[in-house]
This record gives structure tokens, sequence and C-alpha cells, in this order.
């Protein structure tokens, strides 16, 4: 609604409010009664914390972006699109040595190995790419080969990988 009345700093308010930490009364009453209310569920929505880095991203500063990624790094609710948003965002800005640190940090090949073995046959090829992408950049040439030839593999033949796509990935 914020948004919908071009309220912008209100709507970030809004998402910092909604994605604040649950206080540590409703953590107890979480441990005593194992019912999870709406402020945990909130606090570790992906979706929530994706749309609250897209707001950032798009009205807030550099800091202000740098600090909600951190979040969804310490929150352990990363997936490997928002790991490589926060580096390719690092990049921009020339903070080089920051952006491999945020790749290292979540170990971007586990939750890339991760995602490729999870992910549906049809829906398998961009995170492919994105991961060869990857380690061509930040990893070594075997191992981003090894990557296209799981790829070779992995993808059904009407989604096959032209020679074209690998190269431009």
């Amino acid at each position: 609604m914020e948004l919908r009345h071009q309220n912008f700093k209100g709507a970030l308010e809004l998402m910092r409010r909604a994605t604040a930490e649950p206080s540590v009364e409703v953590k107890r009453r979480v441990a005593a009664d194992g019912i999870e209310p709406v402020q945990i569920k909130l606090y570790r929505s992906l979706k929530l914390w994706t749309f609250y880095v897209y707001l950032e991203e798009s009205l807030g500063n550099l800091e202000s972006t740098r600090i909600v990624y951190k979040q969804i790094l310490d929150l352990r609710t990363a997936t490997p699109q928002i790991i490589l948003n926060y580096a390719f965002l690092l990049e921009e800005h020339k903070y080089f040595e920051d952006a491999f640190k945020a790749y290292e940090r979540e170990r971007a090949r586990e939750l890339f190995e991760h995602a490729v073995e999870t992910a549906p046959a049809d829906a398998v090829k961009p995170l492919y790419l994105q991961y060869a992408k990857l380690e061509e950049d930040y990893g070594l040439a075997k191992r981003a080969m090894k990557v296209y030839d799981q790829a070779t593999k992995a993808v059904p033949n009407n989604e096959k990988l032209s020679m074209y796509e690998i190269y431009i990935a």
C-alpha cells in the first residue's frame, strides 16, 4: 500500500519492522508452546527478504542494501541468485574483495550443486549457465568445463545448451 501511494520511506520502514528479529519473549513462547507466531514466520520469509532487498537496492543506498544482504546471509536463507545479485552489486561499486567474500561466505558451489540437483529438469538450464559463469569468473576453467559437462547430461534434449549459449555465459 505504501508503494501505491508513493510513500517510499514508509515502505522501507515497514519492511525494516517486518523483518526485525523477534523479541526474546516471542522466542521463549515458541520454545515453550511450540507454536510459531507470525513474527517468526515473517522473519524467516525468503519472499519478504527478497522484496526488502529489492526495495533497498531501488530506494536505499549502498550501505543499507549491504546490511540487508548481510542479514539474509546471516539467516542462511540465501539462494544462489541472491548471492549472485549481492556479488554483482558489490562489483558494480568496485568492492571486488567483498564480492569474492560473498561467494565464499555461503559456499556458492555447494548452493549451486544443491540447486541443480533439486531443480526440475525444465528449469535447470539457467542454473547451470550461472554456475558455470561463476566458475569461469572466480574458479578454475577445469571446474567450469565440468559444470558444462554435467549440464549437457542433465538438460532435456529440447533444452540442450548450444555452443553459443556456452560461449556467452
